[in-house]
């Protein structure tokens, strides 16, 4: 998930614009593009790429798939993304910022802007004394927990493994652990934030802390987050499982969780617990399913 910088125009510009309007172009984003592309020439997706296509179909979301950007730009470090982002800027060029592109509409793509995609951005490196790891906002949770599972380590991390470290976190995060840990955004220890001058800071506690507090569940709104510091727990082997319900149950089966699960907050915060309403297309007319899965660390 990300958050395109048309999102907040198109909110002051109102919501009918939001809704239908498409940009035919931004002032200079063809420009930016070719500058990119002539700064980093491996790292640019133009239209008539055939990686560029690929690119396209990257997202989850089919709605995010049709939307057309100048370019895809793949920068692989703090220093690059500065570099984009002075150039988008000085080119008056909107751009949208991706990390793992899960999400249902444009929030981390941009019609005939620039797309930031950090996926090469999606290192994990766990500090000595295992207490914390540095994870990389183009990383996407399927590749992160198996690098702390070898140390026996986790962080408070998505449910899903294709949804990106980045947009999850800017965004709160729920986890499998938030009973216990809090949310994605809880354990963040500090943040290497690219801002909108170009100029790249850590925002944590004690510097920057009105950033800090602003990142967590801000989202992309006040900068590009090049690196998040994340604290790390000791984790062994989890219980799991899941039950099914058919729609009949839908009632009794909703208020036997909502009554049980205000008990479980307060009595064991190492289970967590979520309720799926699940839609067969390919017997749409068979009744939903009512899907409980959980959790036990």
């Amino acid at each position: 998930m990300g958050f395109s910088c048309s999102i907040a125009a198109a909110i002051l510009a109102g919501s009918t614009a939001f809704i239908h309007a498409k940009p035919t172009s931004f002032s200079g984003c063809d420009g930016v593009c070719r500058d990119l592309h002539q700064d980093f020439p491996n790292q640019v997706l133009l239209r008539n790429e055939t990686a560029y296509a690929l690119e396209q179909t990257s997202f989850w979301s089919t709605v995010q798939g049709s939307a057309s950007p100048i370019c895809f730009f793949t920068p692989e470090n703090a220093n690059e993304v500065s570099r984009a982002v002075v150039i988008a800027r000085d080119g008056q060029c909107q751009f949208a910022v991706k990390s793992g592109g899960h999400y249902s509409f444009e929030a981390s793509t941009i019609d005939n802007g620039l797309v930031v995609d950090l996926a090469r951005m999606n290192d994990t490196v766990v500090s000595d004394d295992k207490r914390s790891a540095v994870v990389g906002p183009g990383g996407r949770w399927s590749n992160v927990y198996p690098i702390l599972q070898e140390q026996n380590l986790t962080i408070p991390g998505g449910r899903m493994f294709g949804v990106g470290v980045g947009g999850l976190t800017l965004g709160g995060g729920i986890s499998w652990l938030s009973n216990l840990h809090g949310m994605a955004c809880d354990n963040v220890q500090d943040y290497e934030v690219v801002l909108g001058n170009g100029s790249i800071v850590t925002a944590s506690p004690t510097s920057h802390p009105d950033l800090y507090w602003a990142l967590r569940g801000g989202a992309s709104n006040f900068g590009i987050v090049t690196k998040f510091t994340f604290d790390a727990y000791e984790q062994g082997k989890l219980w799991t499982g899941q039950l099914e319900y058919d729609s009949a149950a839908n009632t009794s089966s909703i208020t036997a969780f909502v009554n049980w699960g205000d008990q479980l907050v307060a009595t064991d915060p190492k289970s967590f617990s979520v309720l799926l309403w699940d839609y067969n297309k390919d017997a749409p007319q068979l009744p939903s399913r009512l899907i409980f899965l959980g959790i036990h660390c």
